[in-house]
């Protein structure tokens, strides 16, 4: 179960800082388009609205739109692609953008430097109508993420016995290491940061996907028996592993911020 959970762990860990940097990205274009002066950075981007109150709204509220647009084409694409390395970390890719999403809302009333608790801010949007929506987007996105469980399936297959061990050993390589050890990279990857807010989503969003732990290792479905599903654990992913590597290397690269348009 090794190469599998190595695999997992790529795929996640390579999707979660995609998903982060096209989140910056689409603050940074919205920025652009609006004709402010931007920086992009590996976790943030830096510009001045000059205190004009839509403006700042449009810039804060695009990305978490889009890491939802993106999740959703994402989640859907994975689905029609065979069962993976690659369609597994398409998979991955599509959580995160729906998390980081419903992330932003969940935290919203606690946070309000964040994007989606900047445009509440900016709206006046009251405190209790704040949380109310954040309850909403937990019932939502768990129920979403319990659902995508049958998409992990996919990946495993019928060989340790009983469902209830199958589904254990296959909860745990599939989703709870690569879970855990994720965090951990992704985490790592935020460094430097301005201050310690900057990786409290970081760190604390991704604990969401535990909706999916449970919903597939409490099913009592049987998991299938052909080996497709096994392909995961039978070599580590090279592409994936370039991927993983390219993804770092670039985050990397916005440490030190870059300007794609000089205005």
């Amino acid at each position: 179960m090794i190469k599998s959970t190595i695999n997992s762990t790529l795929g996640l860990a390579t999707g979660f800082l995609l998903t982060i940097i096209l989140h910056e990205l689409a603050h940074y274009i919205m920025s652009v388009i609006l004709g402010y002066e931007a920086t992009l950075y590996h976790n943030r981007v830096f510009s001045e609205t000059n205190g004009i109150k839509n403006h700042e709204i449009m810039i804060a509220g695009i990305a978490p739109l889009f890491s939802l647009v993106q999740g959703v084409l994402a989640y859907q694409a994975s689905k029609k692609m065979e069962s993976s390395s690659i369609s597994l970390f398409v998979l991955w890719f599509g959580i995160t953008g729906i998390i980081t999403f419903f992330g932003y809302l969940m935290i919203a009333p606690l946070i309000p430097i964040g994007d989606t608790g900047k445009v509440f801010s900016l709206l006046n949007i009251p405190w209790v109508i704040q949380v109310i929506t954040s309850i909403i987007a937990i019932v939502i996105v768990t129920i979403i993420l319990m659902k995508s469980a049958k998409q992990f399936e996919r990946y495993a297959i019928e060989d340790f016995g009983s469902v209830e061990v199958n589904r254990k050993k296959w909860s745990v390589s599939l989703i709870l290491m690569p879970l855990l050890l994720s965090i951990v990279l992704v985490t790592l990857f935020q460094f430097p940061i301005p201050h310690i807010l900057s990786i409290l989503a970081t760190i604390c969003i991704p604990f969401s996907i535990m909706a999916v732990f449970g919903a597939f290792i409490g099913s009592k479905d049987k998991l299938r028996k052909d080996p497709q599903g096994n392909s995961i654990n039978q070599d580590i992913s090279i592409p994936l592993i370039c991927l993983f590597i390219f993804v770092g290397i670039l985050n990397r690269i916005l440490v030190n911020g870059i300007s794609l348009v000089n205005n």
